[in-house]
């Protein structure tokens, strides 16, 4: 067997194998990226459809939100050093929830008249891609598709999540860093230690900043 293999007719027959092999093994890779793909958008879509419903007419406007879209109407070089103000006294520890805001209002916000409800649509673009991303994630964590597709549904439908949703809120920022912290924590392979580190403990940081209890997910995910 192993002489045959050096010989010319052996070996002609494993060239000639070759093209079969390299074309069905192309062939199921693009059939996997191509169904992560349509999963992704098609959650895309829902989760952003589900954030959004009217949410001309039943954006909550109260004294939280008139501030912080204040600060977004604002030049990038004024807006505040420092988080939104906690229910407890002080500030949340970084300033990336009005930076968020801030570009929000200048991609977004023109096609609304810069209107408050544009920084809900925005969050809401953010917080339903990162719920496609998490998907992703728990697809490559080898779960089978119907399941990854009714834990994130039930995730993303859940009363909680519509509590965050069309709205100008710090925490719905947060939830979106959590979520991506975590699809990275998945996705990213042990072997990528350094990189795993850096992504994630980025994306936990972030959250942290747009809501200080995230304190605790981020200790917890990466101890």
């Amino acid at each position: 067997m192993g002489e045959q293999l050096f010989t010319r007719n052996g070996l002609m027959r494993g060239i000639s194998l070759l093209p079969s092999y390299n074309l069905a093994s192309l062939s199921k890779i693009r059939s996997k990226v191509l169904i992560a793909s349509i999963l992704f958008l098609s959650l895309c879509l829902y989760s952003f459809y589900f954030r959004t419903f009217q949410v001309t007419e039943h954006f909550h406007l109260l004294g939280d939100q008139v501030r912080d879209w204040n600060w977004a109407l604002k030049p990038f070089s004024e807006l505040p050093r420092v988080g939104t103000p906690t229910s407890q006294g002080g500030y949340c520890l970084g300033p990336i929830f009005y930076w968020t805001l801030w570009f929000i209002r200048i991609t977004i916000g023109p096609f609304f008249e810069n209107l408050p409800h544009a920084g809900g649509i925005g969050l809401a673009v953010i917080h339903s891609i990162a719920d496609g991303i998490l998907l992703l994630a728990i697809l490559k964590r080898g779960i089978p598709i119907i399941a990854s597709i009714a834990i994130t549904l039930l995730f993303v439908s859940s009363a909680f999540e519509a509590s965050l949703s069309g709205t100008i809120w710090n925490p719905g920022l947060s939830v979106s860093f959590v979520e991506l912290a975590t699809a990275f924590f998945l996705m990213i392979p042990n072997s990528h230690w350094v990189l795993k580190t850096l992504v994630t403990s980025t994306a936990a940081w972030l959250a942290v900043q747009s809501h200080t209890q995230a304190i605790f997910f981020a200790l917890s995910l990466l101890v």
